[in-house]
């Protein structure tokens, strides 16, 4: 599925379909990362450039969507037991 399309109407969605949809795309993301060799570290940091890129299309839907994944998995690499 197109990153787009699963983040139309982003910011209408309630809280359980945001979680959603940020668990398919972080998983994604997260697991492409590691695949290709990078660390936790630099696939959040993988984030910024596409953070910046959607804020100056205007796109703020998917910016908002790549901020709350990358502080969602920030969150869990940094929690401590």
């Amino acid at each position: 599925m197109d990153i787009k399309e699963l983040l139309e109407g982003y910011f209408k969605l309630s809280d359980t379909q945001k979680d959603d949809v940020l668990s398919k795309l972080a998983e994604i993301y997260f697991f492409q990362g590691i695949e290709l060799g990078m660390s936790p570290v630099q696939i959040l940091d993988g984030f910024d450039p596409l953070i910046d890129d959607a804020t100056e299309r205007e796109d703020y839907e998917v910016a908002q969507a790549f901020t709350d994944i990358k502080e969602a998995i920030n969150q869990i690499l940094t929690k401590e037991d």
